[in-house]
């Protein structure tokens, strides 16, 4: 009924958006211009970037930024 609610995941258990948003996290993006460009609010962009953080295990966002370059 709804398939863009529909959670399909990648390697990892990283979902489609998450590695979207780890694209941007990347490049250095904040979490606003995040939300912007993939036309979410911010809280939503946040809690996607903790739940990619907590699936990486990431502590900080320094570290995230460093598991994802590594991840690929």
């Amino acid at each position: 009924m709804y398939p863009q609610a529909v959670h399909r995941l990648s390697r990892g258990g990283v979902t489609p958006r998450q590695q979207a948003i780890a694209a941007l996290l990347v490049e250095g993006h904040t979490d606003a211009v995040i939300a912007d460009r993939l036309g979410m609010n911010i809280r939503t962009a946040r809690v996607h970037i903790a739940k990619l953080a907590a699936t990486l295990g990431s502590e900080s966002r320094a570290q995230l930024g460093y598991l994802i370059g590594q991840s690929g």
